[in-house]
This record gives structure tokens, sequence and C-alpha cells, in this order.
């Protein structure tokens, strides 16, 4: 009477090609998870003042509030070429957004609190500044 015996070298491959998919799926998990929210570790922190003259909900699937603050002008105003040095920022809540909304109607002059995280996931927005206060005036 023949008994087989297992082959051990296909178990072995078997084991090997569920572990080769399951470490691939948790890289896989872990460079998803680290896209959507980024490293929450502050880089830098501070504040920008000038105007709003744009913001704006963008986005397919995840919406963030995307605006551009004019921090002032460059550039000689009478003689040679002017440009506006702008500011590209994220905005993480709605009330905070409304604010500004609110200050980019009325063209007034504001300061907006902000932190820079290491990396920015995608649910909080598309610059690398992401603001957390606003101000009509400098905070005293």
């Amino acid at each position: 009477m023949w008994i087989e015996r297992p082959n051990k070298k296909g178990i072995h491959m078997r084991k090997a090609v569920s572990y080769g998919v399951a470490l691939l799926s948790f890289l896989l998990f872990g460079f998803a998870i680290y896209k959507l929210f980024g490293i929450p570790l502050t880089y830098s922190e501070g504040e920008r003042a000038g105007v709003v003259y744009k913001i704006s909900k963008q986005g397919y699937v995840i919406k963030t509030w995307e605006g551009d603050l004019n921090v002032g002008i460059v550039g000689e105003e009478l003689s040679g070429p002017v440009t506006m040095k702008i500011w590209q920022f994220s905005v993480k809540d709605d009330e905070t957004a409304k604010k500004i909304e609110e200050y980019a109607r009325s063209g007034e002059r504001i300061t907006l609190h902000y932190k820079q995280p290491y990396v920015m996931g995608a649910l909080y927005g598309k610059s690398e500044y992401l603001v957390i206060d606003v101000y009509a005036k400098a905070p005293q």
C-alpha cells in the first residue's frame, strides 16, 4: 500500500505566497492611510496677512476648501512690471472657510493663522498650508 506523503515544497511555497500577499496588502493599506491623512506633525506654524481674492470648495470625491491670498505687490509700481504675490492655502473646517468667504466679499485685509504639516493628507487639502483660524486684525 502506497501512502502519499505531502509535498513539503508545495506547502512552504503556498505559505510564502500567502505571506507575500499579506505583506503587500498591509503596505498598500498603509500607503492609502498615509495619502489620506498625511503626517499630522507640524513642521511650521505662523500667520500671513493680505486680501483673499479666491476661496472655493474643490474636488471630485474629497471636497476641500482651497484659497488664494494676495499678500502684496512685488515690483516697481510706476515704471516696471507689477506682480501680485499669491499665497495658496487650504481650510479644514467649514466654519473658518465661511468666515474667510465673508472677508473675501468685503475685500478687507485679514490675517490667517496656519500650520504646515510634514505631509498634508488628501482629506485636508491640496496646498501645503492648512489655515486653522482667521482674524480681521492681528490678534492681541
